[in-house]
């Protein structure tokens, strides 16, 4: 199927994914940007990576994979507890 992703709960390409990112954590790290620059938002910024059940564990660590390859250091994964 087809793997959907998602910025800000702005659906998005893969492709668009990397600088949709940099805008965003520029957006929310205004101080970190005016300090530290471009390198700063990659080294310091933070990304959450949030995945539903349903998303096959490769595809989430692909994610991770793409993110890392953009530039961005500090990735995390959200985790909830599962509802059955």
């Amino acid at each position: 199927g087809r793997i959907f992703y998602y910025v800000e709960g702005e659906e998005t390409e893969l492709s668009e994914l990397s600088d949709l990112l940099y805008k965003t954590v520029q957006a929310k790290s205004p101080a970190l940007y005016a300090s530290r620059g471009p390198q700063g938002l990659f080294e310091e910024g933070k990304v959450f990576v949030d995945a539903d059940q349903e998303t096959d564990y490769v595809n989430v660590i692909g994610l991770m994979s793409e993110i890392d390859q953009a530039g961005f250091k500090k990735v995390s994964l959200v985790a909830e507890e599962a509802q059955f």
